[in-house]
């Protein structure tokens, strides 16, 4: 036979619980690796001692209840540039392997874009150290792609081939005006 307001401290302990649980859940993010990025959660009624039914002689809980504050307003768009907190403007490019590739297919994940010349022999040096950074960081989401500022596609596919580029490349000069590079 359980003692006298028993019912009254399950309570408190299963609101309690619920309470480790949600800060936990909000600590983590409560997102899973395929929920994609995860918004503000809103607050959600929580089972409190006031909610269940008081014990005999128990008295019953009268405390006000706090109403959740609205959501703050979404934050906007950033305004598109290529300065600090601006989005990157978006670009369409048929890369060597002659694929369709957008920035904008790539939005959530790190990109780093790349502008190369070539017979530009510190970019040979470079491209090689991106490769490696590739290679070591691409399981974690970073893409980065190559954009040629001349040449033909050809000459692009057989540059990032002798240079053991794996990575996207592609050749564009008007991207590089669009991203003030030249």
């Amino acid at each position: 036979m359980k003692p006298r307001g028993s019912n009254a401290l399950s309570s408190r302990r299963l609101a309690a619980s619920g309470l480790a649980v949600g800060l936990v859940t909000l600590l983590a993010g409560c997102a899973s690796p395929s929920s994609g990025p995860t918004a503000p959660v809103a607050a959600s009624p929580e089972l409190t001692s006031s909610d269940a039914a008081p014990g005999p002689g128990a008295t019953p809980d009268t405390t006000e209840r706090r109403t959740p504050s609205p959501s703050p307003a979404p934050t906007p768009e950033p305004s598109v540039g290529t300065e600090v907190g601006q989005r990157a403007p978006d670009f369409s490019l048929t890369t060597t392997e002659r694929a369709s590739l957008s920035l904008s297919d790539l939005r959530g994940r790190p990109v780093w874009v790349v502008f190369w010349a070539p017979g530009c022999p510190s970019c040979v040096i470079e491209m090689g150290m991106m490769e490696t950074m590739y290679q070591e960081r691409r399981a974690a989401g970073l893409e980065v792609v190559g954009i040629a500022l001349s040449g033909a596609l050809a000459d692009a596919a057989a540059f990032g081939q002798a240079v053991g580029i794996t990575y996207p490349l592609a050749v564009d000069p008007s991207t590089a005006v669009d991203y003030e590079v030249v």
